[in-house]
């Protein structure tokens, strides 16, 4: 599933340098903006945000303002951000003690903005998964029967004929009619689950090895699957691997 990261600044010349910095670490990176913690709040609980970047004065205007650090502890009050990593922005001298002792804030960038390091922060946090996703639960519905299935169980996914085959690690198959890959992604929160072709996913956790000369994917499997690489996702099964 594609990441998404939250910037929270009202600074727009600030906002378009992480833009910037986020664009160079991975172009398929959702990237949302906003210049108040209330804007704020309201993406965070229409999506999954995987990182935050957070002004810690957002409001100029009133002396001693320090609103982002409101708004992350409102945001570490709600279970599914518990750990999700927050990088705080800022030009005070010290604000960042409490931050990282009372929020465990992931990395501190003081203004103006140092692109090398904010680039290391930004890729550093990316690596985390957010507690919400590590037993998330997928529920796929056939012949008026719901099925529920862990995603960490499925080790890959193959499309023929407009149905969807749902390779289990417990050795059973669940076919889906008229579900496709890209369905899929958009309903899996984490970020274990790679597209390699036009009709098949596959699980990171399962990989073995990867061919990226011959393009082909051997899972840690009792047959020793192997998937093929689309020629076209060879560079996005590569990047998201590493």
């Amino acid at each position: 599933m594609t990441k998404c990261i939250l910037i929270v600044e009202d600074n727009k010349s600030c906002v378009d340098m992480v833009k910037k910095i986020i664009a160079s670490i991975d172009l398929s990176i959702e990237v949302l903006t906003a210049t108040s913690s209330e804007a704020a709040y309201k993406y965070a609980m229409e999506k999954d945000v995987d990182v935050f970047i957070v002004d810690i004065v957002l409001d100029t205007k009133v002396m001693g303002d320090t609103s982002g650090i409101k708004f992350a502890e409102r945001i570490r009050g709600m279970q599914q951000y518990l750990f999700t990593p927050f990088i705080f922005t800022t030009s005070l001298e010290d604000p960042q003690m409490y931050a990282f002792r009372e929020l465990h804030c992931y990395g501190y960038l003081e203004k103006p903005i140092d692109m090398v390091q904010a680039e290391e922060l930004i890729r550093g946090a990316l690596r985390f998964e957010n507690l919400k996703s590590s037993s998330e639960t997928i529920y796929f519905k056939r012949d008026k029967v719901i099925y529920p299935i862990n995603v960490e169980d499925i080790i890959y996914t193959q499309n023929v004929n407009h149905e969807m085959t749902i390779h289990h690690r417990n050795g059973t198959r669940l076919r889906i009619p008229y579900k496709t890959c890209r369905q899929l992604l958009k309903e899996v929160r984490t970020d274990c689950m790679v597209q390699c072709s036009r009709n098949a996913l596959v699980n990171k956790r399962y990989i073995r090895s990867i061919d990226l000369v011959n393009r082909y994917i051997t899972l840690d499997d009792p047959e020793n699957t192997r998937i093929e690489i689309g020629s076209s996702f060879a560079k996005k099964v590569e990047r998201k691997i590493k």
